[in-house]
């Protein structure tokens, strides 16, 4: 700027809300005349002035509280002597009134230095008049003659939200301590072997894990139906133990993902088989027994990934990588998947089929009109699962939804909302259609964007 207009040139680039506020300093709220320099530095020069007319009561009170602060500071010093440290009385002197009632805030006051002996009068300021009587002056210059007012108080309100809006809030950690991995030789039998002891020792039900969250005064785990044909391992289940576990201390926040799962098949002659078993197991115990995995051959070890966001491929069928090489022919149960999907909080699903074997693994309906006998998803109905002919009896005797919901938003999501998943819209009560999702195209993934059907936008587009 020092050589301006000689070579060099300034450009202001004025927003139209700064535009108008200076059409507005000119009394002119439309105009069409062209904004100059000289409009610029006038306005400039006038937010300047409005700016410092606002906070010479702050900077007045401020100035006034370092007075007094420094008399108190020399008057402790004196009293203290030869001793380095001031007395509990002098250092509680320096302390102000948090708050004020309405009295002391609003009620009339008397102005310039009467207002000052008023409110520092039995204070050692007497020897401070001229520091004092200059910032009066220059509050009289500003048109200030009440330094106490609500707007004062308002002021340093506004400074004080500001500060604690910028203020970092970090959650107290909880008091527990990690669990130490334990590889059971019961899991080492299994891989060994394929054999799991009928009293389930080494391993549990997947969803009784969820006893020790807040989950389990919604639904009790256990009332789960067929427990046995989704187990974790002991390992798996066991993530921090609390210090003081009579605190009513609840673990939503240390539940593992799933990662890992390990088939077993039984044979049934040389052309049929069925899936005896499928267990969870933690990332450490397969770096344990990966070596295990690929020499004996009696399980398979899959990777697995619940299916988040519609840009993402399903990996229930468990042959992205296994442990060893699977045949062409294997398949996974559509019952296990469907289980295995719940409880690692897969949100969509592969087509309309998974739906209504969904809906009715949960006793839900899955059409509107159509003859599930039951009522709306959300309604809690209590009745007894009912064999049919054409389907599976529900795996239900209660409607497990609030379970549900609750397992997929604090497990699983996080809080994160699910209101426009397919998961979401099944806990939500509302009834899907073939074209929702057999012919949708995925277009983005669901954190970005909605999906399309048919070349029409669907009921669930994301905005």
């Amino acid at each position: 700027m020092r050589k301006l207009g000689m070579g060099q040139s300034v450009v202001f680039v004025v927003p139209p809300e700064v535009r108008q506020k200076i059409c507005m300093s000119r009394s002119e709220l439309y105009s069409d005349k062209e904004v100059s320099t000289t409009d610029i530095l006038q306005w400039s020069i006038f937010q300047t002035w409005a700016e410092c007319s606002n906070s010479i009561r702050l900077w007045a009170a401020q100035g006034i509280r370092f007075q007094q602060q420094e008399a108190l500071w020399q008057q402790a010093e004196q009293r203290a002597g030869e001793r380095s440290r001031i007395s509990v009385q002098d250092a509680a002197s320096f302390l102000e009134e948090e708050s004020q009632d309405l009295e002391a805030r609003y009620r009339p006051r008397s102005n310039g230095r009467a207002n000052l002996d008023e409110k520092f009068g039995h204070l050692a300021l007497e020897r401070r008049e001229n520091e004092l009587m200059l910032i009066l002056d220059r509050c009289a210059d500003f048109g200030i003659t009440d330094l106490d007012d609500a707007s004062l108080h308002e002021e340093q309100e506004r400074e004080l939200m500001i500060e604690l809006q910028e203020e970092r809030l970090v959650k107290a950690v909880e008091d527990v301590r990690a669990e130490i991995p334990d590889l059971h030789p019961a899991v080492i039998t299994f891989v060994r072997t394929g054999r799991i002891a009928q009293d389930l020792c080494g391993f549990h039900p997947a969803f009784s894990t969820l006893k020790n969250t807040s989950l389990a005064s919604l639904y009790d785990p256990d009332k789960w139906a067929a427990p046995r044909e989704l187990l974790v391992t002991h390992d798996f289940a066991r993530t921090v133990v609390p210090l003081h576990p009579g605190k009513g201390f609840k673990a939503d926040q240390y539940q593992r993902p799933v990662q890992w799962v390990v088939t077993r098949y039984k044979a049934h002659g040389s052309l049929h088989s069925t899936l005896e078993h499928m267990v969870i197991f933690s990332p450490w115990e397969v770096g344990q027994l990966l070596a295990d995995f690929a020499k004996v051959g009696c399980v398979n070890l899959h990777l697995y990934a619940p299916r988040i966001s519609l840009s993402y491929k399903p990996l229930d069928s468990l042959r992205l990588y296994s442990v060893p090489r699977l045949p062409s022919s294997w398949v996974i149960p559509p019952k296990r998947t469907l289980q295995l999907n719940l409880f690692a909080g897969s949100l969509y699903m592969r087509d309309f089929d998974e739906y209504v074997a969904l809906c009715e693994f949960l006793g839900l309906p899955s059409r509107v009109g159509g003859d599930d006998g039951h009522e709306a998803a959300g309604a809690p109905v209590m009745k007894r699962a009912r064999p049919s002919r054409t389907r599976q009896p529900y795996a239900f005797i209660a409607k497990p939804l609030a379970f549900i919901k609750a397992m997929f938003m604090t497990i699983r999501r996080d809080g994160r909302d699910i209101s426009l998943t397919d998961i979401g819209g099944i806990l939500a009560g509302k009834i899907l259609h073939r074209n929702d999702l057999d012919n949708r195209v995925i277009t983005q993934g669901d954190d970005a964007g909605g999906y399309y059907y048919g070349g029409e936008e669907t009921k669930w587009e994301r905005h």
